[in-house]
């Protein structure tokens, strides 16, 4: 899957270096319209709440609704970085800022029958930020990451005609979760979700 409509926001014509405001303002567009890739959300270290991802595109074949993933083992970073193999999934790999961030490990939530085994990596920092036009004391952000995601079918499954299972890769920018009328953020927990937008899969 190819969001070219981002990838021409990030880099420009002519462009030397990433139009992060471009790319930020274009997925608070589509967030408007509950539009996304994936959603996640990320705990505090003392949280007794487990962080969480979703996406349509890790969903269970049979009845089409996203996998439940938990993020685990979740470590910082003082300076994130990404494989040879993980970067030539982004945009611009050389692009991309040295900086903090923060790593996990992806797993399936429950035991299911109809599948044998799932986990993948988890990769997220934040590439840009600046003073809320809109809100004193306040900044909005733009994080870039990187999720992959394998699951391996059961007999079940693949007796359903649903192979042998999925490998899914993506890069992907993300920002905050919007929030309701009553400041309440929307998303799969309330305190912190981001939303996810992939680059390529």
């Amino acid at each position: 899957m190819h969001l070219p409509f981002l990838k021409t926001e990030y880099l420009p014509a002519n462009s030397t270096s990433p139009e992060y405001d471009r790319v930020y303002k274009t997925i608070l567009t589509y967030q408007a319209k509950n539009d996304k890739t994936a959603c996640c959300y990320l705990t505090s270290p003392t949280s007794v709440d487990p962080s969480r991802f979703s996406s349509p595109l890790m969903e269970d074949p049979m009845d089409e609704m996203p996998l439940d993933i938990t993020i685990d083992f979740i470590e910082s970073h003082e300076s994130l970085s990404f494989t040879t193999s993980e970067l030539s999934s982004f945009a611009a790999p050389s692009a991309i800022p040295e900086g903090p961030g923060i790593s996990g490990e992806m797993q399936f939530i429950d035991s299911h029958c109809g599948i044998d085994y799932a986990s993948g990596v988890f990769k997220i920092k934040r590439v840009w930020t600046k003073p809320n036009p809109d809100v004193d004391g306040e900044f909005v952000e733009l994080f870039e990451g990187f999720v992959s995601f394998n699951v391996s079918y059961s007999g079940l499954y693949r007796r359903k005609g649903h192979g042998p299972g999925s490998d899914i890769k993506f890069a992907f920018w993300g920002v905050r979760a919007r929030k309701d009328d009553n400041g309440k953020e929307i998303g799969l927990c309330p305190m912190a979700p981001v939303l996810v937008f992939g680059e390529q899969v």
